[in-house]
């Protein structure tokens, strides 16, 4: 019955964040997912792209949720209760009562949490991170250009595919090799930017303390114009590969939604996408120390090169493997390796690369390929290759592409 249930739910192809934080099926599948429940409403993310969008807002706002009602000192039956709260949910609350996180998050979920602010200590941060990445969201135009967004609501649209991005010691920006005009005083300001990357654009950023940053498609990073104290801290949402300026002094703090990973100066690969089953980061040279927001500093992993860290974001399960990391690294340098992936895996990479929408049917997905893609051929070249690598047949529908395997 619960089966059925579900398969009507997902049949349903239009969602708001808000409804699918008050819909029992959706929130039974990312507190306790299965194989059925995740394939669901993972296929209903790939039918409906407005729906995907709204899915990955209700999970940042889940993984908030979870994080802060992680403590060590919640017994599991207070969890459970918090979790119990969060369904019987309900919107009578006054705007008024929650106006201090209505940048970030839905209304459903700004109740949420005030169940949750009544278990739990407040806790001191810094930055809040959500905040700003959902703020400058909204700003965000539809022109899919790579979007500059100051803590002061400056913003600078860049166009073209690739763009390069340099901050200087005093906080001054350069935007492909040109000085861009900040308002008066804002250089001498600390302030957190957001730089937003669209699907099919990539940017070099270069951090005011020499860090060096390609940043992949469909990605958002926040870090400061400038740094100060006793640490460098940044905020990664998609894909980055990061070589970081050594500073035994100062070490560098990444964080995403599920990791923190601390180095001293090193080179190394993350991938953070809210979309994705699992957070990965590879390390090409150097030493990292990764630590995942919902286990114990005993837990903490150190990496060597070659190494594979992978968390599952639904289960917390930590795997540390040897790897090839040019298999990792190689969209930096504009092509794609793929060795025994399955399909639509390599489909998804493709189209978010691309920026295109590319549509399979369940066969492909049983389809393992090796190969190499060179990532700025146009997408009809890299369908030709792709067809030599797999028995499919790809179909172009109105700018969309259809992917089957061949009968």
């Amino acid at each position: 019955m619960e089966e059925k249930n579900t398969q009507q739910t997902t049949n349903q192809v239009q969602y708001t964040a808000d409804q699918l934080l008050n819909n029992d099926d959706f929130l039974q599948a990312e507190l306790h997912p299965t194989k059925e429940n995740h394939r669901q409403w993972e296929e209903l993310a790939h039918i409906d792209k407005n729906t995907a969008k709204e899915m990955e807002k209700a999970r940042r706002i889940l993984q908030t949720i979870r994080r802060k009602a992680h403590q060590p000192h919640l017994s599991p039956s207070e969890k459970k209760e918090l979790w119990e709260r969060i369904h019987r949910v309900n919107k009578t609350y006054t705007y008024r009562r929650m106006v201090y996180f209505t940048l970030a998050v839905s209304v459903a979920a700004a109740i949420a949490l005030l169940f949750i602010l009544r278990f739990t200590p407040k806790e001191e941060e810094t930055v809040d991170y959500l905040v700003l990445i959902e703020s400058a969201q909204q700003l965000q135009d539809h022109s899919g250009n790579i979007q500059l967004v100051l803590s002061n609501k400056q913003q600078f649209h860049l166009e073209g595919k690739e763009s390069a991005i340099e901050y200087e010691e005093e906080g001054s920006i350069r935007v492909n090799s040109e000085k861009i005009a900040l308002k008066e005083g804002a250089e001498q300001m600390l302030v957190h930017n957001t730089l937003i990357v669209p699907v099919g654009k990539r940017t070099f950023l270069t951090l005011s303390d020499g860090t060096k940053m390609w940043v992949n498609s469909d990605s958002r990073i926040i870090y400061p114009n400038r740094f100060t104290g006793n640490t460098r801290e940044i905020f990664i949402e998609g894909e980055a590969f990061l070589d970081v300026a050594r500073n035994n002094k100062t070490p560098f703090i990444v964080k995403t939604h599920e990791l923190t990973i601390k180095v001293l100066g090193t080179r190394f690969n993350i991938i953070s996408f809210p979309d994705e089953p699992t957070t990965e980061v590879v390390l090409v040279n150097g030493q990292v120390e990764v630590k995942a927001k919902e286990s114990s500093e005993a837990t903490s992993k150190t990496l060597f090169p070659d190494d594979l860290y992978r968390y599952n974001n639904a289960t917390g399960e930590i795997r540390v493997t040897k790897t090839d990391v040019t298999d990792y690294i190689a969209w930096r340098d504009g092509y794609y390796l793929y060795k025994s992936q399955p399909l639509d895996i390599v489909l998804k990479k493709i189209a978010r690369y691309y920026g295109i929408q590319i549509k399979w049917d369940a066969k492909v997905s049983g389809l393992l390929c090796s190969g190499k893609l060179d990532l700025l051929d146009d997408p009809a070249e890299m369908f030709t290759l792709l067809r030599k690598a797999a028995p499919i047949i790809v179909e172009e529908r109105n700018g969309e592409y259809l992917v089957k395997v061949k009968p």
